[in-house]
């Protein structure tokens, strides 16, 4: 009975673990801030926290450790990249043929993967809009009439494709937020953005279940996936058939 609520507990967890919700808030006001929500923890991408000034860093023996540190990455960095020339002089032509079929078996997997993707990707993203407007603004009249035109133009065009989506919830604080607005009188145009995009976990994994059943056959291989175990199949495989042969001509 005890194993059974423990196996209760961990499909339990799994099971409320895909329902979470990972969101991605962009706003523009200003500064530009990204911030990443899963479930109550908000966790700040752009711009990023300055770390506090300690005193401690600033000793000689840390500030030694550090320019140490600093020179061995350099070197390291400087060994690397004469390496990754040494390697692109040996491989010559056959460096260039296997970066042809690396495009071409790049451009077969978007041709059988990005389709059903962007199926999927549209069924299940979640989008919220608490403030998409711009404000076009600039010294010259008649410029700043063109480019008021062709900015509205654009988000007409926008909204549309915006509507036909149902997935799209507009915030009780995009009242006077969304739109494109022309101010003759200012010098730099400016935009006040608040998009929230998120899906849960099990829509990502369907999805990624999706692009990985439509993986044309033979690319994984021919992009160096799981390649590594069979060059050492190979490998001892043909060490193999040599020690046999070695042992015939032996008898």
């Amino acid at each position: 009975m005890t194993a059974l609520y423990i196996v209760g507990g961990i499909l339990l967890f799994f099971v409320l673990a895909a329902l979470v919700r990972v969101s991605v808030r962009a706003a523009v006001c200003g500064a530009a801030e990204v911030t990443l929500k899963i479930l109550f923890f908000n966790i700040r991408l752009v711009p990023k926290k300055k770390k506090p000034v300690k005193l401690r860093d600033y000793e000689i023996k840390r500030f030694r450790r550090r320019r140490l540190r600093q020179i061995k990455k350099e070197e390291k960095a400087l060994r690397k990249k004469l390496a990754k020339e040494e390697k692109k002089k040996k491989a010559g032509e056959e460096a260039e043929e296997t970066g042809r079929e690396t495009v071409r078996t790049w451009l077969d997997i978007a041709k059988s993967v990005v389709s059903p993707v962007l199926k999927k990707f549209g069924k299940y993203i979640y989008i919220k809009i608490d403030a998409l407007a711009v404000i076009i603004r600039g010294s010259e009249p008649d410029r700043t009439a063109v480019a008021f035109g062709e900015a509205a133009q654009t988000f007409a065009y926008l909204s549309d494709i915006l509507n036909e989506n149902k997935k799209i919830v507009y915030g009780g604080e995009c009242d006077g937020r969304y739109g494109v607005a022309v101010d003759f009188t200012g010098d730099k145009p400016s935009a006040d953005i608040d998009v929230t995009v998120g899906m849960r976990v099990w829509q990502a994994v369907a999805i990624a279940i999706t692009a990985i059943k439509n993986l044309p056959s033979g690319a994984a291989s021919s992009l160096g996936i799981g390649g590594r175990k069979k060059k050492q199949k190979a490998n001892k495989s043909a060490k193999a058939g040599e020690e046999q042969q070695n042992g015939k001509q032996h008898e």
